[in-house]
């Protein structure tokens, strides 16, 4: 059973840093930059601590979250 994202302001304002910091003008962030800046913010975190082997299934199963997948071509 997963650990609930609800209610766990820590993570969610670190997602949200993460995210914002790595954010385009359009809003959208780049995986790879969200994880870079979660490893600065906070360099012990791990998505596996909230039982989710990647990153990309935390931040889905986050509600605030809108995520989506490019295909190589895509995006920007």
């Amino acid at each position: 059973m997963k650990p609930s994202l609800k209610g766990d302001e820590k993570l969610a304002t670190l997602l949200s840093e993460a995210v914002e910091t790595s954010a385009d003008d359009d809003g959208w962030a780049n995986l790879g930059t969200v994880g870079s800046n979660l490893s600065r913010l906070a360099s012990d975190f791990d998505s596996r601590t909230w039982g989710y082997a990647k990153l990309t299934d935390l931040l889905k199963a986050r509600p605030s979250s809108d995520v989506e997948s490019l295909s190589p071509g895509d995006g920007n």
